[in-house]
């Protein structure tokens, strides 16, 4: 099984500069929850998806 990714430090990245990442995610009934195997990423155009999975496919390659 492939290494899972905890944590990344991208706030001078593209379009990710200067944003402040929320420490934790929390469904509706308040819960903390940890990023699963499989994560749906969803944002307004332009809000930085395209540089997010540039981001993945970057580490991907480099791990071969």
């Amino acid at each position: 099984m492939g290494s899972v990714i905890n944590q990344i430090d991208i706030a001078s990245f593209g379009s990710f500069s200067g944003l402040e990442w929320k420490k934790s995610v929390k469904d509706s009934g308040k819960t903390v929850q940890n990023f699963k195997r499989l994560n749906i990423l969803y944002g307004r155009n332009y809000s930085g998806k395209t540089t997010l999975s540039r981001i993945f496919r970057s580490l991907a390659l480099m791990a071969c």
